[in-house]
Protein backbone atom coordinates (compact mmCIF):
# COMPACT_ATOMS: atom_id res chain seq x y z
CA UNK A 1 0.00 0.00 0.00
CA UNK A 2 1.42 3.40 -0.97
CA UNK A 3 1.56 6.34 1.43
CA UNK A 4 -1.22 8.00 -0.50
CA UNK A 5 -3.43 4.93 -0.24
CA UNK A 6 -2.65 4.61 3.47
CA UNK A 7 -3.55 8.26 4.10
CA UNK A 8 -6.75 7.89 2.08
CA UNK A 9 -7.68 4.87 4.18
CA UNK A 10 -7.27 6.93 7.37
CA UNK A 11 -9.33 9.75 5.83
CA UNK A 12 -12.21 7.38 5.05
CA UNK A 13 -12.07 6.20 8.66
CA UNK A 14 -12.29 9.89 9.69
CA UNK A 15 -8.84 9.78 11.26
CA UNK A 16 -8.08 13.11 9.65
CA UNK A 17 -5.02 14.21 11.62
CA UNK A 18 -3.23 10.91 10.92
CA UNK A 19 -4.24 11.14 7.27
CA UNK A 20 -2.86 14.68 6.98
CA UNK A 21 0.52 13.64 8.41
CA UNK A 22 0.89 10.88 5.79
CA UNK A 23 -0.40 13.10 2.95
CA UNK A 24 2.19 15.75 3.88
CA UNK A 25 4.96 13.18 3.97
CA UNK A 26 3.88 11.81 0.58
CA UNK A 27 3.90 15.31 -0.90
CA UNK A 28 7.38 16.09 0.40
CA UNK A 29 8.81 12.72 -0.63
CA UNK A 30 7.05 12.10 -3.93
CA UNK A 31 5.84 15.57 -4.94
CA UNK A 32 2.37 14.06 -5.27
CA UNK A 33 -0.23 16.79 -5.94
CA UNK A 34 -3.08 14.44 -5.19
CA UNK A 35 -1.85 14.25 -1.59
CA UNK A 36 -2.30 18.04 -1.36
CA UNK A 37 -5.88 17.59 -2.49
CA UNK A 38 -6.21 14.89 0.21
CA UNK A 39 -5.05 17.38 2.84
CA UNK A 40 -7.72 19.86 1.72
CA UNK A 41 -10.33 17.14 1.83
CA UNK A 42 -9.40 16.34 5.44
CA UNK A 43 -9.34 20.01 6.52
CA UNK A 44 -12.74 20.57 4.95
CA UNK A 45 -14.17 17.50 6.69
CA UNK A 46 -12.73 18.64 10.03
CA UNK A 47 -14.38 22.08 9.57
CA UNK A 48 -11.49 23.55 11.46
CA UNK A 49 -11.60 27.32 10.99
CA UNK A 50 -8.36 27.72 12.93
CA UNK A 51 -6.48 25.87 10.21
CA UNK A 52 -7.56 28.18 7.36
CA UNK A 53 -3.99 29.40 6.91
CA UNK A 54 -2.87 25.79 6.50
CA UNK A 55 -5.63 25.20 3.98
CA UNK A 56 -4.64 28.28 1.96
CA UNK A 57 -0.99 27.23 2.09
CA UNK A 58 -2.07 23.93 0.58
CA UNK A 59 -4.18 25.64 -2.10
CA UNK A 60 -1.25 27.88 -3.06
CA UNK A 61 0.94 24.79 -3.45
CA UNK A 62 -1.71 23.12 -5.64
CA UNK A 63 -2.41 26.04 -7.98
CA UNK A 64 1.26 26.95 -8.36
CA UNK A 65 2.31 23.45 -9.34
CA UNK A 66 3.86 23.26 -12.79
CA UNK A 67 2.09 19.95 -13.41
CA UNK A 68 -1.30 21.15 -12.25
CA UNK A 69 -3.79 18.32 -11.71
CA UNK A 70 -7.20 19.31 -13.12
CA UNK A 71 -9.23 17.20 -10.72
CA UNK A 72 -7.81 19.23 -7.81
CA UNK A 73 -10.03 22.10 -8.94
CA UNK A 74 -13.03 20.64 -7.13
CA UNK A 75 -11.20 20.23 -3.84
CA UNK A 76 -9.90 23.79 -4.03
CA UNK A 77 -13.34 25.24 -4.82
CA UNK A 78 -15.15 23.21 -2.17
CA UNK A 79 -12.64 24.14 0.52
CA UNK A 80 -12.87 27.84 -0.32
CA UNK A 81 -16.68 27.76 -0.44
CA UNK A 82 -17.32 25.71 2.69
CA UNK A 83 -14.53 26.90 5.00
CA UNK A 84 -12.94 30.21 3.95
CA UNK A 85 -15.91 31.94 2.34
CA UNK A 86 -18.64 30.98 4.78
CA UNK A 87 -20.74 33.84 6.10
CA UNK A 88 -19.50 33.34 9.68
CA UNK A 89 -15.87 33.10 8.65
CA UNK A 90 -13.39 35.30 10.51
CA UNK A 91 -10.95 35.32 7.63
CA UNK A 92 -9.94 38.87 6.63
CA UNK A 93 -6.80 38.49 4.52
CA UNK A 94 -8.48 39.76 1.37
CA UNK A 95 -5.22 40.43 -0.48
CA UNK A 96 -4.18 36.82 -0.11
CA UNK A 97 -7.57 35.64 -1.35
CA UNK A 98 -7.37 38.02 -4.32
CA UNK A 99 -3.97 36.63 -5.28
CA UNK A 100 -5.28 33.06 -5.11
CA UNK A 101 -8.24 33.92 -7.33
CA UNK A 102 -5.96 35.66 -9.84
CA UNK A 103 -4.07 32.39 -10.27
CA UNK A 104 -7.28 30.34 -10.37
CA UNK A 105 -8.77 32.25 -13.31
CA UNK A 106 -5.60 31.57 -15.30
CA UNK A 107 -5.06 27.96 -14.25
CA UNK A 108 -8.52 26.42 -13.90
CA UNK A 109 -10.01 25.03 -17.08
CA UNK A 110 -13.58 24.53 -15.90
CA UNK A 111 -15.65 27.73 -16.27
CA UNK A 112 -18.23 26.18 -13.99
CA UNK A 113 -15.67 26.02 -11.17
CA UNK A 114 -14.51 29.59 -11.76
CA UNK A 115 -18.12 30.83 -11.76
CA UNK A 116 -18.82 28.90 -8.57
CA UNK A 117 -15.80 30.36 -6.74
CA UNK A 118 -16.49 33.87 -8.06
CA UNK A 119 -20.11 33.78 -6.89
CA UNK A 120 -19.13 32.56 -3.43
CA UNK A 121 -16.31 35.13 -3.19
CA UNK A 122 -18.73 37.88 -4.25
CA UNK A 123 -21.11 37.02 -1.45
CA UNK A 124 -18.25 36.85 1.05
CA UNK A 125 -16.74 40.17 -0.03
CA UNK A 126 -20.18 41.80 0.00
CA UNK A 127 -20.67 40.74 3.61
CA UNK A 128 -17.35 42.41 4.38
CA UNK A 129 -18.07 45.64 2.46
CA UNK A 130 -15.35 44.97 -0.13
CA UNK A 131 -17.48 46.24 -3.01
CA UNK A 132 -14.77 47.33 -5.42
CA UNK A 133 -13.53 43.73 -5.52
CA UNK A 134 -17.11 42.46 -5.82
CA UNK A 135 -17.62 44.49 -8.96
CA UNK A 136 -14.53 42.91 -10.54
CA UNK A 137 -15.52 39.40 -9.46
CA UNK A 138 -18.92 39.72 -11.09
CA UNK A 139 -17.31 39.50 -14.54
CA UNK A 140 -16.40 35.90 -13.82
CA UNK A 141 -19.87 34.75 -12.81
CA UNK A 142 -21.47 32.92 -15.71
CA UNK A 143 -25.00 31.85 -14.82
CA UNK A 144 -24.98 29.25 -17.59
CA UNK A 145 -22.21 27.41 -15.74
CA UNK A 146 -23.83 27.41 -12.31
CA UNK A 147 -25.98 24.66 -10.85
CA UNK A 148 -29.61 25.61 -10.26
CA UNK A 149 -29.27 25.99 -6.49
CA UNK A 150 -26.25 28.28 -6.83
CA UNK A 151 -27.91 30.15 -9.71
CA UNK A 152 -31.00 30.72 -7.59
CA UNK A 153 -28.88 31.93 -4.70
CA UNK A 154 -27.04 34.26 -7.03
CA UNK A 155 -30.04 35.70 -8.86
CA UNK A 156 -32.53 35.92 -6.00
CA UNK A 157 -31.28 37.16 -2.68
CA UNK A 158 -27.51 37.35 -2.62
CA UNK A 159 -26.52 38.85 -5.92
CA UNK A 160 -23.75 41.34 -5.52
CA UNK A 161 -26.06 44.03 -6.86
CA UNK A 162 -28.72 43.38 -4.24
CA UNK A 163 -26.10 43.33 -1.52
CA UNK A 164 -24.59 46.48 -2.99
CA UNK A 165 -28.01 48.09 -2.94
CA UNK A 166 -28.55 47.24 0.72
CA UNK A 167 -25.10 48.51 1.66
CA UNK A 168 -25.72 51.66 -0.37
CA UNK A 169 -28.86 52.41 1.62
CA UNK A 170 -27.28 51.51 4.92
CA UNK A 171 -23.98 53.35 4.56
CA UNK A 172 -24.90 55.93 1.90
CA UNK A 173 -21.79 54.94 0.00
CA UNK A 174 -22.22 57.03 -3.14
CA UNK A 175 -18.86 56.16 -4.68
CA UNK A 176 -20.33 53.35 -6.80
CA UNK A 177 -20.93 53.76 -10.51
CA UNK A 178 -24.31 54.90 -11.78
CA UNK A 179 -24.49 51.97 -14.23
CA UNK A 180 -24.25 49.63 -11.24
CA UNK A 181 -27.30 51.30 -9.71
CA UNK A 182 -29.18 50.90 -12.98
CA UNK A 183 -28.37 47.18 -12.97
CA UNK A 184 -29.54 46.95 -9.37
CA UNK A 185 -32.90 48.40 -10.34
CA UNK A 186 -33.24 45.87 -13.18
CA UNK A 187 -32.77 43.01 -10.74
CA UNK A 188 -34.81 44.58 -7.95
CA UNK A 189 -37.33 46.98 -9.59
CA UNK A 190 -38.92 47.85 -6.25
CA UNK A 191 -35.67 49.55 -5.28
CA UNK A 192 -35.78 52.14 -8.05
CA UNK A 193 -37.67 54.96 -6.37
CA UNK A 194 -35.83 54.81 -3.05
CA UNK A 195 -32.39 54.04 -4.43
CA UNK A 196 -32.34 56.56 -7.27
CA UNK A 197 -33.86 59.21 -5.06
CA UNK A 198 -31.03 58.81 -2.55
CA UNK A 199 -28.50 59.09 -5.33
CA UNK A 200 -30.16 62.19 -6.79
CA UNK A 201 -30.27 63.82 -3.35
CA UNK A 202 -26.57 63.14 -2.93
CA UNK A 203 -25.76 64.70 -6.32
CA UNK A 204 -27.80 67.78 -5.39
CA UNK A 205 -25.92 68.08 -2.10
CA UNK A 206 -22.68 67.97 -4.09
CA UNK A 207 -24.03 70.82 -6.27
CA UNK A 208 -24.17 68.51 -9.28
CA UNK A 209 -27.65 69.67 -10.20
CA UNK A 210 -27.60 68.73 -13.88
CA UNK A 211 -26.58 65.18 -12.99
CA UNK A 212 -29.23 65.07 -10.25
CA UNK A 213 -31.94 66.09 -12.71
CA UNK A 214 -30.92 63.26 -15.04
CA UNK A 215 -31.38 60.77 -12.18
CA UNK A 216 -34.68 62.33 -11.15
CA UNK A 217 -36.12 62.29 -14.67
CA UNK A 218 -37.31 58.63 -14.78
CA UNK A 219 -38.71 59.00 -11.25
CA UNK A 220 -41.28 61.56 -12.42
CA UNK A 221 -43.50 58.77 -13.69
CA UNK A 222 -44.15 57.67 -10.09
CA UNK A 223 -46.02 60.97 -9.64
CA UNK A 224 -44.91 61.25 -6.01
CA UNK A 225 -45.35 64.67 -4.42
CA UNK A 226 -41.95 64.57 -2.70
CA UNK A 227 -40.14 63.78 -5.97
CA UNK A 228 -41.81 66.71 -7.73
CA UNK A 229 -40.96 68.95 -4.80
CA UNK A 230 -37.28 67.93 -4.80
CA UNK A 231 -36.99 68.54 -8.54
CA UNK A 232 -38.68 71.90 -8.05
CA UNK A 233 -36.15 72.77 -5.34
CA UNK A 234 -33.28 72.22 -7.77
CA UNK A 235 -34.80 74.51 -10.39
CA UNK A 236 -35.67 77.04 -7.68
CA UNK A 237 -32.04 77.24 -6.56
CA UNK A 238 -31.02 77.50 -10.22
CA UNK A 239 -33.39 80.52 -10.36
CA UNK A 240 -35.38 78.89 -13.16
CA UNK A 241 -38.62 79.86 -11.47
CA UNK A 242 -40.87 79.22 -14.45
CA UNK A 243 -39.80 75.56 -14.43
CA UNK A 244 -39.60 75.27 -10.64
CA UNK A 245 -43.22 76.34 -10.19
CA UNK A 246 -44.33 73.64 -12.63
CA UNK A 247 -42.87 70.93 -10.37
CA UNK A 248 -44.12 72.57 -7.18
CA UNK A 249 -47.60 72.58 -8.69
CA UNK A 250 -47.29 68.88 -9.60
CA UNK A 251 -46.21 68.23 -6.01
CA UNK A 252 -49.35 69.92 -4.71
CA UNK A 253 -51.59 68.16 -7.22
CA UNK A 254 -50.10 64.81 -6.21
CA UNK A 255 -50.82 65.40 -2.53
CA UNK A 256 -54.10 64.46 -0.93
CA UNK A 257 -54.50 67.70 1.03
CA UNK A 258 -53.22 71.16 0.13
CA UNK A 259 -52.83 72.22 3.75
CA UNK A 260 -50.07 69.60 4.14
CA UNK A 261 -48.13 71.50 1.49
CA UNK A 262 -47.83 74.93 3.12
CA UNK A 263 -44.13 75.43 2.32
CA UNK A 264 -44.61 74.27 -1.27
CA UNK A 265 -47.58 76.60 -1.73
CA UNK A 266 -45.45 79.47 -0.50
CA UNK A 267 -42.79 78.58 -3.06
CA UNK A 268 -45.49 78.54 -5.76
CA UNK A 269 -46.65 82.02 -4.69
CA UNK A 270 -43.07 83.36 -4.76
CA UNK A 271 -42.44 81.86 -8.20
CA UNK A 272 -45.65 83.37 -9.58
CA UNK A 273 -44.56 86.78 -8.31
CA UNK A 274 -41.08 86.52 -9.81
CA UNK A 275 -42.35 85.47 -13.25
CA UNK A 276 -44.99 88.19 -13.28
CA UNK A 277 -48.13 86.12 -12.74
CA UNK A 278 -49.54 88.38 -10.01
CA UNK A 279 -53.15 87.16 -10.14
CA UNK A 280 -52.06 83.57 -9.71
CA UNK A 281 -49.79 84.69 -6.87
CA UNK A 282 -52.73 86.47 -5.23
CA UNK A 283 -54.91 83.36 -5.15
CA UNK A 284 -52.02 81.30 -3.81
CA UNK A 285 -51.37 83.81 -1.01
CA UNK A 286 -55.10 83.93 -0.28
CA UNK A 287 -55.15 80.14 0.06
CA UNK A 288 -52.17 80.23 2.43
CA UNK A 289 -53.90 82.80 4.64
CA UNK A 290 -57.05 80.67 4.73
CA UNK A 291 -54.96 77.73 5.91
CA UNK A 292 -53.49 79.90 8.65
CA UNK A 293 -56.96 80.74 9.90
CA UNK A 294 -58.17 77.13 9.66
CA UNK A 295 -55.24 76.00 11.77
CA UNK A 296 -55.57 78.88 14.22
CA UNK A 297 -52.55 80.70 12.86
CA UNK A 298 -50.06 77.97 13.68
CA UNK A 299 -47.99 79.36 10.80
CA UNK A 300 -47.20 83.05 11.29
CA UNK A 301 -45.89 84.92 8.29
CA UNK A 302 -46.17 88.74 8.29
CA UNK A 303 -44.63 89.10 4.83
CA UNK A 304 -47.25 86.75 3.40
CA UNK A 305 -50.09 88.97 4.68
CA UNK A 306 -48.44 92.16 3.46
CA UNK A 307 -47.93 90.75 -0.04
CA UNK A 308 -51.50 89.49 -0.13
CA UNK A 309 -52.88 92.92 0.83
CA UNK A 310 -50.79 94.65 -1.82
CA UNK A 311 -52.05 92.28 -4.53
CA UNK A 312 -55.63 92.60 -3.29
CA UNK A 313 -55.44 96.40 -3.55
CA UNK A 314 -53.77 96.19 -6.96
CA UNK A 315 -56.60 94.14 -8.46
CA UNK A 316 -59.34 95.64 -6.24
CA UNK A 317 -60.52 92.14 -5.26
CA UNK A 318 -63.33 91.60 -2.78
CA UNK A 319 -63.02 89.17 0.12
CA UNK A 320 -63.47 85.64 -1.24
CA UNK A 321 -64.67 82.42 0.33
CA UNK A 322 -62.40 79.41 0.68
CA UNK A 323 -64.31 77.59 -2.06
CA UNK A 324 -63.87 80.52 -4.47
CA UNK A 325 -60.18 80.83 -3.70
CA UNK A 326 -59.60 77.11 -4.01
CA UNK A 327 -61.43 76.91 -7.35
CA UNK A 328 -59.50 79.86 -8.82
CA UNK A 329 -56.20 78.55 -7.48
CA UNK A 330 -56.75 75.07 -8.84
CA UNK A 331 -57.81 76.39 -12.25
CA UNK A 332 -54.68 78.51 -12.53
CA UNK A 333 -52.20 75.86 -11.48
CA UNK A 334 -53.80 73.30 -13.78
CA UNK A 335 -53.63 75.75 -16.66
CA UNK A 336 -49.98 76.50 -15.90
CA UNK A 337 -48.86 72.89 -16.10
CA UNK A 338 -50.87 72.34 -19.26
CA UNK A 339 -54.08 70.72 -18.05
CA UNK A 340 -57.44 71.50 -19.63
CA UNK A 341 -57.67 73.28 -22.95
CA UNK A 342 -53.90 73.59 -23.37
CA UNK A 343 -53.58 69.82 -23.38
CA UNK A 344 -56.03 69.16 -26.16
CA UNK A 345 -54.43 67.77 -29.26
CA UNK A 346 -51.36 66.55 -27.33
CA UNK A 347 -50.72 62.84 -26.90
CA UNK A 348 -50.25 61.35 -23.42
CA UNK A 349 -49.77 57.91 -22.01
CA UNK A 350 -51.20 56.05 -19.06
CA UNK A 351 -51.99 52.62 -17.66
CA UNK A 352 -55.48 51.16 -17.45
CA UNK A 353 -56.38 51.19 -13.76
CA UNK A 354 -59.81 49.53 -14.03
CA UNK A 355 -62.29 48.18 -16.58
CA UNK A 356 -66.06 47.99 -16.08
CA UNK A 357 -67.89 46.51 -19.07
CA UNK A 358 -67.68 49.08 -21.87
CA UNK A 359 -65.72 51.80 -20.03
CA UNK A 360 -62.69 52.15 -17.82
CA UNK A 361 -60.26 54.52 -16.11
CA UNK A 362 -56.67 55.40 -16.99
CA UNK A 363 -54.00 56.53 -14.51
CA UNK A 364 -51.34 58.85 -15.96
CA UNK A 365 -48.35 60.58 -14.34
CA UNK A 366 -49.33 63.75 -16.23
CA UNK A 367 -52.88 64.01 -14.86
CA UNK A 368 -53.81 64.31 -11.21
CA UNK A 369 -57.07 62.34 -11.57
CA UNK A 370 -58.21 59.11 -13.18
CA UNK A 371 -59.23 59.57 -16.81
CA UNK A 372 -62.48 58.07 -18.05
CA UNK A 373 -62.57 56.32 -21.43
CA UNK A 374 -64.90 54.16 -23.51
CA UNK A 375 -63.66 50.71 -24.58
CA UNK A 376 -65.37 50.96 -28.00
CA UNK A 377 -64.75 47.33 -28.95
CA UNK A 378 -61.01 47.29 -28.11
CA UNK A 379 -59.59 44.14 -26.51
CA UNK A 380 -57.99 45.51 -23.34
CA UNK A 381 -56.78 44.39 -19.92
CA UNK A 382 -56.01 46.20 -16.69
CA UNK A 383 -52.31 47.15 -16.87
CA UNK A 384 -52.26 47.84 -20.62
CA UNK A 385 -50.54 51.09 -21.57
CA UNK A 386 -52.48 53.46 -23.81
CA UNK A 387 -51.76 56.57 -25.86
CA UNK A 388 -54.53 59.14 -25.90
CA UNK A 389 -55.62 62.75 -26.11
CA UNK A 390 -57.84 64.28 -23.44
CA UNK A 391 -60.99 66.33 -23.21
CA UNK A 392 -61.72 68.39 -20.12
CA UNK A 393 -65.16 68.94 -18.59
CA UNK A 394 -66.58 70.28 -15.35
CA UNK A 395 -68.75 68.05 -13.17
CA UNK A 396 -72.11 69.82 -12.86
CA UNK A 397 -72.65 68.61 -9.32
CA UNK A 398 -69.21 68.94 -7.71
CA UNK A 399 -67.78 71.60 -10.05
CA UNK A 400 -64.59 69.51 -10.16
CA UNK A 401 -62.52 69.31 -13.34
CA UNK A 402 -62.63 65.85 -14.92
CA UNK A 403 -61.08 64.29 -18.01
CA UNK A 404 -62.12 61.95 -20.80
CA UNK A 405 -59.61 60.15 -23.03
CA UNK A 406 -60.13 60.17 -26.80
CA UNK A 407 -58.27 58.93 -29.91
CA UNK A 408 -56.99 55.97 -27.88
CA UNK A 409 -54.39 53.49 -29.12
CA UNK A 410 -52.56 50.63 -27.41
CA UNK A 411 -48.86 51.19 -26.67
CA UNK A 412 -48.06 48.06 -24.74
CA UNK A 413 -50.18 45.22 -23.46
CA UNK A 414 -50.74 41.52 -23.59
CA UNK A 415 -50.11 39.64 -26.83
CA UNK A 416 -53.16 39.46 -29.04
Amino acid sequence: MTDYEKATSFRKEKKYESAIEIYEADWKSNNNSTSLAGILNCLRAMKDKKSIDKGLDTIELIINEEKFVDWCENEVSYYLATIVLKKDSDFKDFDRLNNIFSVIINKFKEKKTISYIASKMSNFYSDNDQFKVVKRLRRYVDLDHLDNDIKKEWTDKVTYLYRLYKCFLKNKDFSIDFDVLVETVKINPKSELHLMRLYAQYLHEQELDEEALIVYQPLERFNKDYIMNEIGDIYYHKKEFDVAVKYFIKSVLSAKYYDKKYSVLKRIANCFLVIGMDESAFYTYALLLKFNRFHQATVHDADLNITYCKLKDKFNFNELSYQQINREFRKRIQDYVGYGEKKRGLVYSGIIKSLIKDFGFIRSADIDKDIYFKVDGMILEVGDTLKFEIKQFEDKNTKDIKYTAKNISIMKGRKR
